[in-house]
């Protein structure tokens, strides 16, 4: 594996600290369907179509080419879709928020990858396929994937990180603002056909949250990336 493509473990380590950065939320609470049409058949999950960086003056854009794990990082309304992420939360120049960069999750893709393997599980566990594919191999359905968001902040608050080493960061409260846009289509390999397609577009802000940890970010990107699994879940089970 080319070491350009991919960080070592040691240096990942040392830029996240102890972070674990990938997408890795549980499955133990996935939702049974009781009825699917594809329960007998096998499906495949495509890499996805990453679209999160095309508009260059995006929220999105910004954070990855400024974002670092332990630095703040601003914003401001001349964003084209600032209003869109930020609903509603009163712009202050001093605010800085805390993301989970793509470089942390090992893979030029970021989080993409495991998002896909997690989403792969997350079919099976519901019960709308019999079996996930292994990479590479045939199966009787795939999943195409495009990502156009996937953008997890935390809003800073300096004071809480110089007593967070006395444990009592979470005496402080900030903002934490998720937002997805995810677009799938089902595609029957025998024939070509599209059998089933839409879109998630998720979306939630929370106002005045324990601040906690640093790595909340990380925390809410597993968060978005469950919803976004529910939701195809629930529009293939119908």
């Amino acid at each position: 594996m080319k070491a350009s493509t991919l960080l070592s473990p040691l240096a990942a380590l040392l830029l996240a600290g102890c972070v674990t950065a990938r997408i890795d939320y549980g499955l133990g609470n996935v939702r049974r369907v009781q009825r699917s049409s594809y329960a007998a058949a096998t499906v495949s999950v495509s890499e996805f179509t990453d679209f999160r960086y095309v508009d260059k003056k995006s929220v999105s854009t910004h954070a990855h080419k400024e974002g670092v794990y332990n630095k703040g990082v601003s914003f401001n309304p001349q964003m084209s879709d600032y209003r869109e992420v930020f609903r509603g939360i009163p712009y202050n120049p001093e605010d800085s928020y805390y993301i989970a960069p793509d470089r942390l999750y090992w893979t030029p893709s970021g989080p993409l990858d495991s998002m896909r393997d997690r989403l792969s599980e997350h079919l099976v566990a519901s019960g709308v396929f019999r079996a996930a594919a292994p990479a590479g191999a045939r199966a009787d359905y795939e999943l195409r994937l495009g990502v156009r968001r996937l953008l997890a902040l935390k809003g800073r608050n300096p004071v809480a990180d110089g007593l967070g080493f006395f444990g009592i960061s979470a005496l402080f409260s900030s903002d934490e603002v998720v937002s997805a846009d995810v677009e799938w289509t089902l595609v029957e390999t025998r024939s070509g056909k599209n059998v089933a397609s839409g879109k998630v577009a998720f979306r939630d802000i929370a106002r005045h949250c324990n601040f906690r940890a640093k790595d909340k970010p990380f925390r809410l990107a597993n968060a978005a990336a469950k919803r976004v699994g529910d939701e195809i879940v629930a529009a293939l089970s119908r």
